[in-house]
């Protein structure tokens, strides 16, 4: 297989001007990607004042501490969870330390307004059975409900699709001179589910304190708050005593179905789509790739024998190492299915290169050392726009092999009879380097981001070992700057 540096995928964005137109508490203390804890049915539910003084907030078990966002480490200031159930609702209580009681953030007061750019709670659900998620795509299977301390509702399924919901659910919100605190109910009927006592769901609780700019959760995530593999577990049941002697059997199966299992079945699919491609590939291209393929196959039927010997009583010692193992199998399953889409664009890699018509507007991230999948090449580059309008196109170089002296010539542009002359086109590289991210909760990482759009391409360059950006100190200079945060 080729190194991934040598895979250069090259941006070229065109703007066309129209002249003539950390560790939390659960029931153990697991090494495990996410924690668990107990949501116990109540017989009497609490009164809805946004005070945590019923007596029923004390038969549960607090979900503590909130450790910081990617660092993991504990949150400065301090949140804690409760979870409560009975026949019809879900109720949800969340004590916020805060000494700067008065400077808290709470600007907005209309229901779904961008409630998440306050001082504010972010509550993520997952009801395995719910019948409402069930419609929806998987990536966005999960609802969001944010609330500030004015008590101001926001609710979403996924990620910033407010108009995909609007559930009947309760909050409301009270300070207090070093803290403030939530009350939440949310009916079942809300989430298409029903309550039930042993049901598992996924789901997590995070804050957002833009007062320091602190950003903690109860089950330690990374990166995002929509961090939905390492989001923890809530066990439903009326015998909390009964529900933690089962704990190792219930963190077991959770990990076993929630992350080992999809990882799994997701390093299959790309092995399989690999293998697929391979064998449609041209010359000696078809026997390296099959035989590449074919280890991986042994190294992936491995890896379901030795998951099926995990169990409740063993995992905790040797989930890690399994986990490691299939990671390193993912990575490799996805590299090979890249690798064998790339020959088979450019005839077995006999084409120094292929070449992507692809959206102007996309989610996609487009990078630089990584053949693009999943991302529908379009059959053209077309513009459309009026007079006196600019709009934009781009267009990817996929290089095979390196590449020297690359030119660009552009030549007119024609519709018709009417043509448009090649200087109305401004072309731009879109250069990817090493940033935070794109959420605010992304502190500590560095993450490949085709974000600049630059005229020289030279004008920084990435160093991909070491994830640094250097940017040339001058005009004309042979010195670069380390411009990394």
């Amino acid at each position: 297989m080729l190194h991934p540096a040598r895979h250069v995928l090259t941006l070229f964005a065109l703007t066309l001007l129209i002249l003539c137109s950390g560790v939390a508490t659960s029931f153990a203390q697991p090494s495990l990607p996410f924690v668990v804890t107990a949501c116990v049915r109540t017989p009497t539910p609490p009164v809805l004042d946004g005070k945590l003084d019923d007596a029923c907030w004390q038969i549960t078990r607090p979900m503590e501490p909130f450790g910081k966002l990617t660092l993991g480490s504990p949150a400065t200031h301090q949140s804690t969870g409760y979870l409560l159930y009975d026949a019809e609702k879900l109720y949800i209580g969340v004590h916020c330390v805060e000494p700067r009681i008065d400077a808290v953030k709470a600007t907005v007061t209309e229901r779904d307004g961008p409630t998440f750019g306050d001082d504010c709670i972010e509550i993520f659900l997952i009801p395995p059975d719910s019948s409402i998620l069930a419609r929806h795509e998987e990536r966005i299977r999960y609802f969001h409900f944010v609330v500030n301390t004015l008590g101001t509702r926001y609710d979403e399924i996924g990620l910033e699709n407010p108009k995909l919901f609007d559930g009947e659910w309760e909050a409301t919100a009270s300070r207090r001179d070093d803290s403030w605190e939530l009350e939440i109910a949310v009916p079942f009927k809300t989430l298409g589910t029903t309550s039930a006592d042993g049901a598992v769901w996924t789901g997590n609780l995070s804050r957002a304190r833009w007062i320091e700019k602190e950003y903690s959760s109860w089950s330690p995530i990374i990166r995002t708050f929509h961090d939905i593999p390492h989001f923890g577990r809530f066990v439903f049941t009326s015998d909390l005593g009964q529900t933690e002697e089962q704990i190792d059997e219930i963190e077991f199966h959770a990990l076993h179905d929630g992350l080992l299992v999809p990882e799994l079945k997701d390093a299959g699919k790309a092995l399989s789509a690999a293998a697929e491609t391979v064998a449609e590939l041209p010359g000696d291209s078809k026997a390296k790739m099959q035989k590449a393929a074919r280890r991986l196959q042994g190294r992936l039927r491995n890896l379901q024998v030795r998951l099926g010997s995990l169990n409740g009583t063993n995992f905790r010692d040797q989930w890690e190492r399994f986990h490691r193992r299939l990671e390193r199998v993912r990575y490799e399953a996805n590299d090979l299915r890249d690798e064998s889409i790339m020959l088979a664009a450019t005839d077995g890699g006999t084409r120094p290169w292929h070449v992507f018509i692809t959206p102007a507007m996309t989610n996609d991230r487009l990078l630089d050392n990584r053949w693009p999948h999943g991302l529908a090449s379009l059959p053209s580059l077309a513009m459309t726009a009026c007079r006196g309008e600019y709009e934009s196109a781009t267009f990817s170089v996929y290089a095979v092999r390196d590449l020297a002296d690359v030119r660009l010539a552009i030549s007119d542009l024609t519709c018709g009879d009417a043509a448009l002359p090649g200087s109305c086109v401004e072309p731009f590289v879109v250069k990817c380097w090493y940033q935070a991210g794109r959420n605010v909760s992304d502190l500590g990482g560095r993450f490949l981001t085709p974000e600049l759009l630059l005229r020289d391409d030279d004008l920084v360059r990435v160093d991909h070992r070491d994830k640094r950006n250097l940017v040339r100190a001058q005009p004309g200079s042979e010195e670069y700057l380390d411009a990394s945060l």
